[in-house]
């Protein structure tokens, strides 16, 4: 047999190195069309994905329950998608695309009465599913039930809050999903490099080194780019559209929030948020993975290499966004625990609900408002 050196080893890294070059320039260039058409490029890409997704788990789902997968079984599993997604996307536009709903009367009666849309849906695919049920499988069919509905949580809530962040602010989907990217291709590379010591039993090939290496990477290049990034007002404004002379229009101009403005930081010139990034650095680089490890082991679990071959040499969709799905829950959590209670978006989103009441309960709400304003300077004057 004969000894591989590790002179033989290095065409092979390098050539894979090359192939995660070209498809990294391939993948950022799309991202940034995406990222320059705004929120509904955005919305399309991230529902496009997860439905890619949801359809690679459940390949292997028919797969070991040995069901054919076309079948009306997995029509009503799409459905349930379908409803879902309608559901959690609706609570969005609810907010953000209130101009679209004075424009166009359907997109009106689906925000309005979205809520009651939904769970006649649901109903309609539960009585579906039930009355297609076969006695022969039901736990097959059953199983499949219960499968859809977890991937639902865990594809399509982790898809809508990602979609939810859009609205506060570009930066804020820019930088996470970078960052996850940046991880993975600094690990890969320090781990190809430098790695001996494995990582974990789940995922074989990670190495500490290339876990260590790659966290301290993503840190700087997480610094430079929300350095880079804070800088113009298209990627730090929290998007609003509205009408104008020539149609409906994206707005990205804002005054500039606290975490958006400069100050100088024991003499260097930076961005409250730059301080922001480095704690979502952090999670992208030390827990962000563990969703990919999480991913490997349900793969090993199932005896397949990747989920899908979407990409050539790398997988399927899901072997790409594994861990994205997890950042995204924290970016929200972490949006709606430290930056909203600062942020004046708060004051937009309570205007965009006034703008749903009929002019008499404005004019109520007006009067209201103005009545509480006055007692309180007559209290500071009195005192």
């Amino acid at each position: 047999m004969k000894h591989i050196t590790r002179a033989d080893f290095i065409p092979k890294v390098e050539s894979n190195l090359t192939k995660r070059f070209i498809l990294g320039i391939t993948m950022v260039t799309g991202f940034s069309l995406i990222i320059y058409g705004g929120p509904l490029t955005i919305m399309l890409m991230i529902t496009l994905v997860q439905f890619k997704c949801f359809e690679e788990i459940m390949n292997l789902a028919y797969e070991a329950k040995k069901l054919p997968k076309e079948s009306k079984l997995r029509r009503i599993n799409i459905y349930f998608v379908l409803v879902g997604n309608y559901f959690f996307y609706g609570e969005v536009s609810k907010i953000h695309f209130k101009v679209f709903a004075d424009t166009f009367a359907t997109v009106r009666f689906l925000v309005s009465y979205h809520s009651f849309i939904s769970f006649c849906a649901y109903l309609f695919g539960f009585i579906w599913f039930v009355t297609n049920v076969k006695k022969n499988e039901l736990r097959k069919q059953f199983s499949l039930f219960f499968w859809t509905h977890f991937l639902i949580l865990i594809i399509v809530v982790q898809a809508s809050l990602l979609v939810n962040i859009v609205f506060e602010g570009l930066i804020w989907n820019v930088v996470p999903i970078s960052l996850v990217v940046l991880n993975d291709i600094f690990a890969f590379i320090f781990g190809k490099l430098l790695g001996k010591t494995p990582l974990i039993k789940l995922s074989p090939k990670k190495t500490m080194e290339g876990y260590i290496f790659g966290a301290f990477g993503t840190v700087l290049m997480g610094l430079l780019l929300s350095q880079f990034l804070c800088q113009f007002d298209f990627f730090t404004c929290p998007i609003e559209y509205m009408n104008t002379s020539s149609g409906i229009s994206m707005n990205t101009n804002c005054n500039s929030t606290y975490i958006f403005s400069p100050i100088d930081f024991y003499g260097i010139h930076s961005y409250p948020f730059v301080f922001h990034s480095l704690v979502i650095s952090v999670f992208a680089s030390i827990i962000a993975p563990f969703g990919g490890f999480c991913a490997s082991g349900f793969k090993r679990s199932m005896k397949v290499k990747d989920f899908g071959d979407i990409i050539p040499g790398h997988g399927g969709m899901m072997d790409r966004n594994d861990c994205q799905f997890l950042m995204a829950t924290f970016v929200h959590v972490y949006i709606n625990t430290f930056i909203k209670n600062t942020n004046y978006n708060d004051i937009n989103k309570i205007f965009q609900k006034l703008l749903y009441m009929n002019e008499e309960s404005q004019l109520e709400f007006y009067y209201l408002l103005e009545n509480h304003i006055r007692h309180n300077v007559n209290s500071s004057i009195s005192f």
